[in-house]
């Protein structure tokens, strides 16, 4: 039997406590964690907003705190390319992130993905 692959996903600019409550949880629902970061595209306001982390110090950060076994920037255009790419066994949502669990577990469905989508 293989390795549970469980995925969380964020923005992490300015990663704190939140955070990482919710990599460390995400953790423990599998053996094998992959943090989906959200691309700057995906994240930055206008320049003229409050400064922002470019995506590669924020995929160096994550690495760094050593909390998961691999970080994966997500799609430039696609919010699901990165599930798309590794397929995980669960999709760690955040308890305060926007997304529709149910809208996103019918589209996991119709995409032929496993996941079940844990919040």
């Amino acid at each position: 039997m293989g390795k549970k692959v469980v995925m969380a996903f964020g923005a992490f600019d300015g990663l704190h406590m939140g955070h990482l409550h919710y990599l460390k949880e995400a953790k423990k629902l599998g053996d094998y964690l992959i943090i989906g970061l959200a691309r700057d595209k995906a994240t930055w306001l206008p320049k003229s907003s409050a400064y922002r982390l470019p995506e590669g110090e924020r995929k160096k950060l994550l690495e760094e705190i050593n909390l998961a076994d691999e970080v994966a920037l997500g799609g430039k255009n696609d919010a699901l390319e990165a599930v798309k790419r590794t397929d995980p066994d669960i999709l760690a949502i955040s308890e305060y992130s926007p997304v529709d669990i149910t809208l996103l577990q019918k589209e996991l469905k119709s995409l032929g993905l496993k996941g079940t989508v844990v919040a």
